[in-house]
């Protein structure tokens, strides 16, 4: 027998951040629905992490549209290109296949393990067969689901056999000026953020409750619990409103008893940002959304899994309770579920002081619900239309389009050109014949292990009768065991010069050339230059042989410009010994591939990339990898019984899920080198860049793994044959990376002239206080910076304004040791605006030189 009993969490109205009251929004469901949100989200997100793109063979694709100027804060509104790759399954934005429209920003919730805010009991046992009210449900030793958040702690005596969620959620938030990410953290019945990345972020205000977010789909539509808003002022004192919420919901088919405890129905998972106000004056730049219709149905097949348990190699199973066939439970299965998204907006106007810009949506798309983006235009604020932009589009065919009844699944938007009012046409292409007759369906099973298109064997059609579901087997992903690696023994490629000891399943995973379609190749520019892109997949280094992916990176760029001339580069991913300097994250083969993801599964960062100009040298950088910098797995301890040998390798070759991995991400791909040499090879000038890690705070999280030995066995409302308990054991830190020293050596015949750049901060309030700057004579230029809580300007400190410097002193010394004269010394006087009734007094921002 099985039972479910949802336990609300703490029920209240929405309340603000530090206002009497908590701000628990309620619990509306039940375990973890992945990290997804809409097409044009979601893309943004992809690969925010990195922050050199070219450190992972991208490049910055970008129509400018508008720059608005907010007291000194640039919000740029562009077009920008994603040219790492196009995943089968991608849903184009309103801009077309990997087109992005940047004009705001977002937050958008990661859930790791479980949702916070989940907390049920659930209870399988065979020997409880009594057919009537079981009381003992409630009895303390009966499994719990418990969210991080959830206050109750009357869990019972047998604490390892609980699901309990390892980690607090994410929240990433990228906008002009803030980029960031958050917990949440119950601290006296108030949910406070918890910022990540050292960057003087703050939240002024959470509000919580019953959202405005209604799930349309479900049989009795209801109004989704969660955050309704956050408002977040940078270390600039800008106040970030994100108050447009939006959720996801999900269906599945076949549906059983189970899947009401797997899959989450509806979560709200994404806010857009409403409004930003600037900290020194009463200037807001606001922007409005409409709604529209969205019907589409995205589906996904899910294969049988058990996700949640894995034999442990010496007859038994090992179990976090993530999965209620742990506990005898039948919750796995082929099934084909469907996202969908709540709440649907789109950008209708953006207003500021000096006029709006406006989005039209006038065309009917056909492989999407909505219209796409057909005009925009910039407005002054008499309401004149100063400029404006007509895009227009067609679609990327089929492979087999007589065989394409369905244009959702079929056909993808593809942005063909832009009409710029003031200088004139943009047009784009995308390869051979624009990528037409090369797409497959976008629920194709040909695809690599992340999702892009390898041409593999397999051809799965969804069942869409329960007769199908329950007959139709779907072959399972090929998957090679290698137990002699240190680590990733579990891949979905085969290792070229290692033997793998067994392989199980039937598709092919692999990676391969066929993803590099419907890429964008050529842009014609108004002025009649052009930009010529050429791609090739991104590659690896793995235990001595080098691997593709699926991902795509530069290769060549052409640039001719309007008066014939060309600037042709080509880039090299290689070491000096020719063997890829690409470096990949650990796979991890049992993550859910479910919706669309924030971040791939698996990425390549290089370590060199080598930018040959033609007639002009080449540049070469170098930068930190995963080698320098690896992920950290978690830490196990164990509870009341030593595991085997045996047993500590399958938990080691497994990465079990829902586990804590320890990022390292801030470290990555920061340039370490930058050599410029001539065309003879002969290297001109060399920077070289020192960084020092600091970290702020640290969260202990850990996840409970329980072993199981034998059959279910006992009385009813007995523990389930549990061997032992483990703990493992990671931590989530506050942390940022300091450039401290840059070394500049410059190759002349004289010989090697050296600069060096020393730079201290004031690390927990992120501020550099200081630059040195040392000449190769021994004579040093030097600069100290002073900020508001330096000289005790409280009425800016309390407007969060941290990070600007209100006098910076330049200072020459003739060495080191020299007291030095002052050269100069500013001093920044910012603006206030204080409001007295119906008025308000400005003060105005000047900058004094003493």
């Amino acid at each position: 027998m099985k039972k479910n009993i949802l336990k609300l969490l703490l029920l209240s109205v929405p309340t603000l951040l530090l206002s009497q009251g908590n701000n628990f929004p309620p619990a509306t469901s039940t375990v973890q629905l992945p990290a997804f949100s809409t097409p044009e989200v979601s893309k943004l997100f992809r690969y925010s992490d990195f922050p050199n793109i070219s450190s992972i063979g991208g490049t910055n694709i970008e129509i400018p549209i508008y720059t608005i100027k907010l007291d000194g804060l640039d919000i740029p509104v562009s077009l920008k290109y994603d040219t790492k790759g196009v995943k089968v399954a991608d849903i184009a934005s309103d801009v077309g296949l990997g087109w992005s429209l940047v004009y705001g920003g977002n937050i958008v919730k990661e859930i790791r393990d479980t949702d916070d805010f989940l907390s049920f009991y659930f209870f399988f046992d065979p020997n409880c067969n009594t057919g009537g009210a079981e009381d003992y449900m409630q009895a303390a030793d009966h499994r719990i689901s418990k969210g991080y958040l959830d206050d109750n702690n009357s869990i019972g005596s047998y604490p390892v056999d609980y699901q309990i969620d390892s980690s607090p959620d994410f929240y990433r938030v990228i906008a002009p000026g803030l980029e960031d990410k958050y917990y949440l953290k119950n601290i006296n019945s108030q949910l406070v953020p918890q910022f990540l990345e050292n960057k003087n972020s703050t939240a002024v205000g959470v509000n919580s409750g019953i959202t405005s977010v209604l799930n349309t789909r479900a049989a009795n539509p209801y109004y989704i619990g969660g955050f309704e808003n956050f408002i977040i002022k940078n270390g600039s004192g800008y106040e970030y409103s994100f108050n447009i919420p939006q959720g996801t919901a999900i269906n599945f088919f076949p549906q059983t008893f189970d899947d009401n405890i797997n899959y989450q129905p509806a979560v709200v998972n994404t806010w857009r940002l409403g409004q930003i106000k600037s900290p020194y004056s009463s200037k807001t730049v606001s922007y409005v959304f409409e709604s529209f219709t969205n019907t589409y149905l995205n589906p996904t097949l899910n294969v049988n899994q058990n996700g949640g348990t894995i034999q442990d190699g010496a007859n038994g199973l090992f179990a976090t309770g993530s999965n209620p066939t742990n506990s005898g439970g039948s919750g796995s299965g082929n099934k084909v579920i469907s996202t969908y998204n709540l709440n649907n907006k789109r950008i209708k106007a953006i207003n500021f002081d000096e006029g709006s810009i406006n989005f039209i949506y006038s065309v009917q798309r056909l492989d999407y619900d909505g219209n796409v983006l057909s005009k925009i235009e910039i407005k002054n604020k008499s309401g004149q239309i100063v400029k404006s932009f007509d895009l227009s589009y067609s679609y990327f065919q089929p492979a087999n389009a007589s065989t394409c009844t369905d244009n959702y699944t079929c056909l993808r938007l593809r942005l063909d050109n832009i009409k710029d009012s003031s200088s004139g046409n943009y047009t784009f292409n995308y390869g051979i014949n624009n990528s037409n007759g090369v797409f497959p369906k976008r629920t194709s099973s040909k695809t690599d292990f992340l999702g892009f298109f390898n041409n593999n064997t397999s051809d799965f059609q969804f069942f869409t009768t329960l007769q199908q579901a329950q007959t139709y087997s779907y072959p399972d992903d090929k998957i090679y065991y290698y137990p002699q690696l240190e680590k990733d023994n579990y891949l979905p490629f085969q290792l070229n010069n290692i033997n793998y000891t067994s392989v199980t399943g039937s598709v092919d995973r692999s990676s391969n050339e066929s993803s590099l379609i419907g890429l964008l190749t050529q842009i014609t520019y108004p002025t009649g230059g052009s930009l010529s892109l050429q791609y090739e997949n991104d590659d690896f280094n793995y235990e001595g042989g080098t691997y593709k992916l699926g991902t795509a990176r530069i290769k060549k760029f052409v640039q001719n410009f309007n008066d014939g001339t060309t600037l042709e580069k080509n880039y090299s991913y290689k070491l000096d010994d020719g063997k890829s300097s690409g470096q990949i994250a650990f796979f991890n083969i049992n993550r859910p591939k479910l919706g669309l993801e924030l971040n791939s599964t698996a990425y390549v960062l290089y370590s060199k990339v080598e930018e040959s100009i033609t007639g002009n040298g080449k540049i070469i950088n170098e930068y930190s990898n995963f080698n320098e910098y690896p992920d950290l797995l978690e830490k196990y301890d164990f509870l009341n019984v030593v595991p085997t040998q045996t047993e500590l390798k399958t938990l080691k070759e497994r990465k079990y899920p829902y586990v804590n991995v320890s990022s390292q991400s801030h470290r990555r791909g920061l340039l370490i080198q930058k050599t410029v040499k001539n065309n003879n090879g002969i290297t001109i000038n060399r920077e070289i860049y020192k960084y020092k890690n600091f970290v702020k705070d640290s969260l202990g999280v850990q996840k409970i793994i329980s072993n199981y030995q034998g059959n279910i066995t006992g009385s009813c409302g007995s523990p389930w044959g549990m061997k032992y308990g483990i703990y493992a054991k990671n931590y989530i830190k506050t942390e940022n990376s300091f450039l401290t020293k840059v070394t500049k050596e410059s190759y002349t015949p004289n010989g090697i002239v050296t600069e060096e750049s020393n730079y201290t901060y004031n690390e927990p309030k992120n501020l550099m206080i200081n630059n040195k700057n040392i000449i190769s004579n021994g004579s040093v230029n030097e600069t100290n910076y002073q900020y508001p809580s330096d000289l005790g300007q409280n009425w800016l400190t309390g407007k969060n304004v941290i990070n600007i410097p209100l006098i910076t002193t330049e200072t020459f010394k003739k060495n080191i040791s020299d007291p030095g004269k002052v050269l100069s010394k500013k001093e920044t006087v910012l603006s206030y605006f204080i409001i007295y009734g119906s008025r308000g007094l400005c003060f105005t921002f000047i900058q004094q030189i003493i």
